[in-house]
């Protein structure tokens, strides 16, 4: 019993801090469309919870009826031995007085009788937490259903998104302009302030985009539009690709780390292929880590498919973790990629690393960042200003640039 108490702290400790890894890092999940991957491992881990639980509970039931069957049968068991020899007439030279002595000393044990009873009205109070606890996640996906309902009404949002299931060939026209906005104005849902105005702007294949500005002036807010995240509060925005890591890839500021091995971290949001890997994949891979420095990674983790149980966040530096982002930006290739500060935490060089194989792979840049040299790997600049109102500018390259 004690070894299965212990087993199901472990899982609940597990699950709890599943949920908050989920809560934490909502927005980045969001970002990267991780909904499912999360989903399947948030019901694994409770599914394992439950039913280490639903053991515990079957094994305390019966100890439970047995101890308590045992409580009522010694109650009725003493009503019977004392009556017997009162009614057979053992008792009859005794006083009223003695026997009235002798009956109330075995009232310890009638009282404990119905001491025992009342413990079944005593479960009504279980019940009513139990209630209570359904009646408010009744409450939530009330409230979860309004919400979805209201955001489908919105005429902003999945209205216009006229990307299908699938995504497209590499060929396919949505890949020219997977994004455009018309006369978009930005602004923190629930809040009256602007943080940009009027905003046109289509997203284009081949032609990368670098948005800079002051801090709190909605770079990252401008993201969050695309994505889907917030509704714009007027204008029109158009949206031809679904997020997906071979197509579309968002990068936050603070990359999340899921649990589970190296290789795990490499291909999210996608699940691990049931068949394995080949060769060339792994080798790929490999390569990719040591192309941003972090082939000591593999070692300190004993291989990309060890399970690694601590927490990544803990095991990283900020610049690590980002750079290990980028393994997974190579890993996947996707066409367009919309990076919030990707690489603040990492040096120039390797910054120049970064974006060098982006350029080398053909992907198109839609980055969020401060540096001055981050204009070397793109084509125009969108600078945000504090005021909403905004310019948009093309970056001249000097001959033998690194922009092709």
């Amino acid at each position: 019993m004690w070894a299965n108490f212990r087993y199901i702290i472990y899982q609940q400790a597990g699950a709890l801090f599943k949920h908050m890894q989920v809560r934490v890092h909502a927005e980045a999940l969001a970002f990267k469309a991780a909904a499912p991957v999360e989903e399947h491992r948030c019901n694994r881990r409770l599914s394992a919870l439950v039913s280490t639980q639903m053991s515990l509970f079957n094994r305390r039931f019966m100890l439970t009826v047995v101890v308590n069957l045992f409580d009522y049968l010694g109650g009725i068991l003493n009503y019977l031995v004392i009556s017997i020899p009162i009614f057979a007439g053992l008792y009859d030279d005794r006083t009223p007085q003695q026997l009235s002595a002798l009956i109330s000393q075995n009232s310890f044990v009638c009282m404990y009788l119905i001491f025992n009873f009342t413990q079944l009205v005593d479960l009504a109070s279980s019940a009513t937490d139990v209630v209570g606890c359904t009646h408010r996640v009744g409450q939530l996906v009330e409230r979860l259903a309004v919400l979805e309902q209201r955001w489908k009404s919105s005429p902003h949002t999945p209205d216009e998104d006229t990307s299908g299931g699938a995504p497209p060939a590499a060929d396919d026209p949505q890949y020219d302009t997977p994004y455009a906005l018309s006369k978009v104005s930005v602004c923190v849902p629930g809040a009256r302030r602007t943080l940009v105005t009027a905003l046109s702007l289509t997203v284009r294949r081949h032609r990368s985009l670098l948005v800079t500005g002051s801090s709190s002036c909605g770079k990252t807010s401008v993201l969050r539009v695309l994505r889907g995240l917030w509704p714009p509060a007027t204008g029109r925005l158009q949206r031809h690709l679904r997020p997906g890591p071979g197509h579309v890839f968002f990068m936050p500021q603070r990359p999340f780390l899921t649990d589970g091995s190296l290789r795990q971290q490499i291909v999210y949001p996608e699940r691990l292929k049931e068949g394995g890997y080949t060769v060339s994949e792994t080798e790929r891979m490999l390569h990719y880590l040591e192309l941003v420095q972090l082939s000591s990674l593999a070692d300190r983790c004993g291989g990309l498919d060890s399970e690694v149980n601590k927490n990544w966040y803990d095991m990283l530096s900020p610049g690590e973790m980002q750079r290990l982002f980028f393994v997974r930006l190579f890993h996947h290739r996707p066409v367009f990629v919309f990076m919030d500060e990707a690489t603040s935490a990492v040096s120039p060089d390797m910054e120049e690393i970064l974006y060098q194989e982006c350029l080398r792979l053909k992907m198109t840049l839609f980055s969020v960042g401060h540096r001055e040299s981050l204009t070397a790997y793109h084509d125009w600049k969108l600078h945000l200003f504090n005021d909403g109102t905004w310019r948009l500018d093309p970056i001249e390259h000097a001959a033998g640039g690194i922009c092709p």
